[in-house]
């Protein structure tokens, strides 16, 4: 068993700054990670979606250049190249953290933490298990979509956010449930793809958490792309087959 000041569960924004730092202030640090280092918004949320919504605000762009006196023939995307732009900036950062953590000398312990009591953790590692104990543990576990009860996320057609993020090619359509921000992004990157959206919020309003002025704005932006907005509108079941 090691002995360590300072334990963190979770290599997100939160954990690796809080592992950096205490590092810098004299602590020996075990920073434990059950997948990759940088958390959701490197790996999937903010980086890779926004490098997608580049590729597609530039497309559209290039689509409107006819306004400006710009004639462009022969517009398609090419979506493989831009998983591949996406998935190469995303490792890119990765890497950075991973070398931020090794200059600041912090233990980074690849695995799945759980605790046995107060100040000592076992962690499930492709190795085996290994125990740290600790003065102090920081939890920085992070956030994971929400999975509602009565849909089958195991069917191929059914997507999460983290897998939306993994299409191989662009979709036909897309039912997006929940028009807050995750939802209106990803409208905004498979729209001008061609893929036929639909948006169901349950709220009277998109970007309910948003200004009104700012939620109008954006339902025009949308509906003005042929984005079809349903808001008052609760998914209760899915019925029939449906390809992915």
């Amino acid at each position: 068993m090691s002995h360590t000041r300072v334990i963190i569960v979770g290599a997100g924004p939160a954990g690796y700054v809080a592992a950096i730092r205490a590092a810098q202030l004299g602590a020996e640090v075990s920073l434990i990670e059950a997948a990759q280092v940088g958390g959701t918004c490197l790996n999937r949320g903010c980086i890779p979606t926004k490098s997608l919504l580049a590729s597609t605000e530039t497309l559209s762009l290039i689509r409107g250049a006819k306004k400006l006196g710009i004639e462009v023939e022969g517009i398609k995307p090419d979506f493989t190249r831009m998983t591949e732009r996406k998935n190469g900036i995303v490792s890119q950062l990765r890497k950075g953290v991973e070398y931020l953590l090794k200059a600041n000398k912090v233990k980074l312990v690849r695995g799945k933490a759980s605790f046995l009591n107060l100040h000592r953790i076992e962690v499930k590692t492709n190795e085996g298990k290994e125990k740290i104990e600790g003065d102090s543990t920081i939890m920085a576990t992070g956030s994971k979509p929400i999975l509602l009860p009565f849909i089958d996320f195991n069917h191929p057609a059914v997507l999460t956010s983290d897998r939306a993020l993994e299409l191989a090619q662009i979709p036909q359509s897309l039912l997006i449930v929940g028009a807050g921000v995750i939802g209106c992004e990803f409208a905004s990157i498979f729209g001008p793809l061609g893929t036929q959206i639909t948006m169901v919020e349950m709220m009277n309003r998109i970007l309910p958490q948003e200004d009104k002025r700012i939620s109008l704005m954006m339902k025009q932006i949308l509906q003005k792309r042929g984005i079809n907005i349903f808001t008052d509108t609760r998914l209760e079941e899915i019925k029939g087959e449906f390809r992915p």
